[in-house]
């Protein structure tokens, strides 16, 4: 069920007895080890999950802010960088775990 990146596709999530999936497919079992608890297991989880749901929207949003740095037209840079900031955001807000769409 790997997509072209040879990954299964994100969104990914914490579904039903402590796994992580791709809609109804198990990717990942949690669990803890002797040195952290269920709780510490469950946040590091959603760290990661965040982080990969996340990639994505954050590396176009970086491309597009390079991008605008790169144009060589005379536009004034706020103009410029107006819509990768929006996106930077975005891709932020996404990370930290603040939306849940997109």
């Amino acid at each position: 069920m790997a997509d072209i990146t040879g990954h299964t596709p994100v969104p990914w999530s914490i579904g039903r007895r402590r796994w992580v999936t791709s809609g109804d497919v198990d990717i990942a079992r949690i669990h803890s080890v002797s040195k952290i608890g269920e709780a510490e297991a469950v946040a590091n989880a959603e760290f990661i999950i965040r982080a990969c749901n996340s990639y994505y929207a954050l590396l176009t949003a970086i491309q597009e802010v390079l991008y605008s740095y790169e144009d060589d037209s005379d536009t004034d840079l706020a103009i410029k960088l107006e819509l990768p900031m929006e996106d930077l955001q975005a891709a932020l807000a996404k990370a930290r775990g603040e939306v849940t769409n997109g």
